[in-house]
């Protein structure tokens, strides 16, 4: 099963893309809080992807330092760089998403939910 949750907050602004055809997604990355703090970090980055109405909404009322509680799934992206080494990297794409009370900037009820697609 590969669902995850995560609450953090934005630590970009979200960037929102219109492909052909019409499909959104947008881009975020999350700063996500510690259980155990170390000196060097008190929080890990991932990033995120959503698509569709929920990434027009997502772009439209959240903002860089907002509070989101995402339910995603984890996929992981590979390529070749410039020297043809292999690379890879794990990017969450959200299935759903929450205003939660810590949001900054508020714009919607904290109650409002959204589904991603």
């Amino acid at each position: 099963m590969n669902i995850c949750i995560f609450k953090g907050n934005l630590a970009t602004e979200p960037v929102l893309t219109e492909l052909d055809g019409g499909k959104k997604v947008v881009n975020f990355r999350l700063a996500v809080p510690k259980e155990f703090k170390t000196p060097d970090s008190d929080a890990d980055f991932f990033e995120y992807e959503a698509w569709d109405t929920g990434a027009a909404t997502l772009a439209k009322h959240f903002h860089k330092g907002d509070e989101i509680l995402v339910r995603c799934t984890a996929k992981n992206e590979t390529w070749k760089d410039k020297e043809g080494n292999n690379r890879s990297k794990v990017k969450y794409r959200v299935d759903k998403f929450e205003f939660t009370n810590g949001r900054k900037s508020a714009r919607l009820p904290k109650e409002t939910e959204e589904n991603a697609e």
